[in-house]
């Protein structure tokens, strides 16, 4: 199967193909995935229907994932269909994180975020953390674990399997 990835953070992009690596290696995905990560240019942005569009054409499914930044998840969920073509809504999958893609690392580590403060925010106080090391936490992860303490995270490898 040929999955195509869209996700807002230009980090994630690597981070997301050193996952899939990692799931594939461990068989907690088909080793049959074909899957391609790119960039997405927002939930808000008039270019994302474009790269929707594009991505269907080379692709059986695509996943597009959106950070709702403590926002209603189901207000962004509405905010991004808006901009998928009606023709190949039937392909696509969301994975809204509540905040961004650092809830995962805090989750995994323990590290408690809350309202008021970002992910990322929190990892920084904690560990030093900068967003350009977001790619080499894809082989540090407990996914068994993760896959038990985090909605999103389920939702994404069960996106990459049905």
């Amino acid at each position: 199967m040929k999955i195509q990835i869209l996700c807002e953070d230009s980090y994630a992009r690597d981070f997301f193909s050193k996952l899939i690596n990692r799931l594939k290696e461990e068989s907690k995905v088909s080793q049959n995935l074909t899957v391609k990560t790119d960039r997405i240019a927002g939930v808000c942005n008039s270019k994302t229907k474009r790269q929707v569009a594009a991505a269907s054409a080379s692709s059986e499914r695509i996943i597009i994932i959106v950070d709702a930044d403590g926002r209603l998840m189901q207000d962004i969920e509405i905010e991004v269909l808006d901009h998928v073509p009606e023709q190949i809504r039937g392909i696509v999958r969301m994975v809204i994180l509540q905040y961004e893609i650092e809830e995962w690392l805090c989750v995994d580590m323990g590290i408690q975020f809350t309202d008021g403060c970002k992910p990322s925010d929190k990892l920084k106080y904690e560990i030093g953390y900068e967003k350009f090391k977001l790619p080499s936490f894809a082989n540090k992860l407990d996914l068994s674990a993760l896959k038990r303490r985090s909605k999103s995270f389920t939702r994404f490898v069960k996106c990459l399997g049905s």
